[in-house]
């Protein structure tokens, strides 16, 4: 049901225009606003009006909080202020994300039959990779997610230079040192995107790691890869214990394949045994290594077009330099748009692939006759060497005739 009250406030608010409702979860809903002082679009969030205990406006609390801490990163959603209403609501502002969820992008190729290929899990999940390692291994302390999963990586319709995928909801996420905040032995987070040491049987929330993110992230891969959660495709004995990873070459899987999937499918599955493995420590070490695994897979393989759109080369981190490019798949999707769920809009500002050349200015072309007058005048000095060695050679010519003739002349008289 939706909040009526928060309704009528939000929309009394002189700033804010074109108020709608996007979404319900199980503690808050999150509404559409426009600020048109500000000329920016909104996500606003607020408790559901029968939530209200102590522990649910704790959680809500420490989403901000740690919005605050890692909101700059441009793989986080980026957190704008926190308002009350006159009777007490804490109220959410944060960046409106126009593309949906990656969770509604899953759905969408599912029903079409089509996995996402390798180079668009690139795509999509650099971005999150590199948020959770700057939430886990930059920031002191580090945070947390433990809910990662497709319903929070929130998609652009046209990112341009921006990330395509941003991370959302850290409602349940933990600082380093924090107290729980939920009752020991509760699953946190959701259970098929949970990490086996995780899983509420043999461990508490506390021990919710890094690694578990990181875990969570393969398991969003192994699904757009193959439209199956990997929980589905074991016992549930097995998934709470030692999870094995199915063989994606077998007939179950290769038809949801995409054809570049399928063309590296023994490369995909030992990145994903070791990304998936059920040792935390047996994993890779970041997040982002998992990524750049599968991104050595997408450019190993053939494409169509590689005569003419060479793969993007991976982008060097400058020191101090924020911004960050994330290139669109390229390789054998034909177009962009092919490349892109549906209803998906190709960045609008591409980075220019190896061998293109952007002036920064028009290049006008020269006249045929100026050409050679600039020519001239710009090597002045080429030209005047050339004509003095000319002259010189003509007279040291005629001086040597004349000393000929002279000789012959005076042996004539003499004879």
């Amino acid at each position: 049901m939706t909040n009526s009250y928060f309704v009528q406030w939000l929309t009394q608010q002189k700033r804010y225009t074109n108020v709608y409702l996007l979404g319900e979860g199980g503690m808050g809903q999150v509404f559409h606003a426009t600020d048109p002082d500000l000329s920016r679009e909104l996500a606003v969030k607020v408790l559901l009006d029968d939530v209200r205990d102590e522990a649910s406006r704790a959680r809500f609390n420490n989403e901000m909080k740690a919005l605050t801490k890692i909101g700059s990163h441009p793989g986080v959603v980026q957190f704008y202020s926190k308002e009350s209403t006159p009777r007490g609501d804490d109220v959410m502002m944060m960046a409106f994300i126009d593309g949906g969820t990656l969770a509604h992008a899953i759905r969408e190729r599912a029903q079409e039959g089509r996995g996402f290929s390798v180079a668009e899990v690139v795509y999509y999940l650099t971005p999150i990779a590199s948020a959770l390692d700057y939430m886990h291994h930059e920031l002191h302390p580090g945070w947390v997610h433990r809910d990662i999963k497709p319903a929070n990586i929130l998609l652009r319709k046209t990112p341009g230079s921006l990330p395509p995928a941003v991370l959302s909801d850290f409602g349940i996420s933990i600082e380093e040192g924090q107290s729980r905040l939920t009752k020991v032995g509760h699953i946190v987070g959701t259970e098929k995107y949970l990490a086996p040491e995780n899983n509420g049987h043999a461990y508490g929330d506390d021990d919710m790691s890094a690694r578990a993110d990181d875990y969570s992230l393969a398991l969003i891969a192994f699904e757009m890869l193959t439209l199956h959660h990997l929980k589905d495709t074991m016992p549930r004995s097995e998934w709470e214990g030692q999870r094995r990873i199915p063989d994606l070459s077998s007939d179950a899987f290769t038809t949801f394949l995409a054809k570049d999937t399928a063309r590296v499918v023994t490369q995909v599955q030992t990145v994903l045994n070791k990304a998936l493995d059920s040792v935390p420590m047996q994993r890779y070490a970041r997040a982002r290594d998992f990524i750049a695994a599968l991104d050595d897979v997408s450019r190993s393989q053939p494409t169509t077009n590689q005569a003419t759109e060479p793969a993007q080369p991976r982008q060097a981190k400058t020191p101090g330099q924020p911004t960050q490019y994330w290139p669109r798949p390229a390789g054998s999707f034909g177009s962009v748009e092919q490349a892109m769920p549906t209803g998906f809009v190709a960045p609008a500002n591409p980075v220019a692939s190896p061998g293109t050349v952007s002036p920064s200015t028009p290049v006008t072309p020269a006249v045929p006759g100026a050409t050679v007058h600039k020519r001239a005048a710009a090597e002045p000095r080429a030209a005047k060497p050339a004509t003095k060695d000319n002259q010189n050679a003509l007279i040291i010519t005629v001086t040597v005739v004349v000393i000929i003739l002279i000789f012959v002349v005076t042996w004539a008289i003499v004879s």
